[in-house]
């Protein structure tokens, strides 16, 4: 984990009242590695206290809905995930201004610089079932593309 790298990915043309990121994860490393599955996100307020969003892994408009396959992430290569919800219809109590991300249970988070995107993801008002609440998180995927709704 310690030779991979969270940065920010290509941008992403958003559907409507979407609010969408693309991340890479680059190996830094001089040994290739492997990754399967979804990453588990935590979107952090700029206190770095967590924002209480409900994250999914399930069908979603707006990441793929394929299923998780493994990447083969050789040195300097990239890999590559989605992070979107829905706008804010009923007013933001916060925006987020950093992420932290595991790949694998049990290991530690990659975090660092988001880019601008980042603060477009805002905790809204409303309960918990408002759909702007809902976090969608796409497997992670050899290219930038797979990640995007097919």
């Amino acid at each position: 984990m310690s030779a991979l790298r969270l940065e920010p990915g290509p941008l992403v043309s958003p559907m409507t009242g979407e609010h969408a990121l693309v991340f890479a994860v680059t190996n830094v490393g001089a040994v290739a590695c492997s990754i399967l599955g979804y990453p588990t996100v935590t979107l952090l307020d700029s206190k770095g206290a967590t924002l209480p969003f409900r994250y999914t892994a399930s069908r979603s408009p707006y990441v793929t809905h394929a299923r998780p396959a493994p990447v083969l992430l050789r040195p300097m290569a990239h890999a590559y995930f989605e992070i979107a919800k829905y706008r804010c219809d009923a007013g933001v109590v916060s925006d987020a201004a950093s992420v932290q991300v595991r790949l694998v249970a049990g290991t530690a988070a990659l975090s660092g610089p988001t880019g601008d995107g980042v603060g477009s993801l805002s905790y809204c008002l409303g309960g918990p079932a408002d759909p702007g609440q809902v976090v969608d998180v796409s497997p992670v995927e050899a290219t930038a593309a797979a990640v995007l709704p097919s």
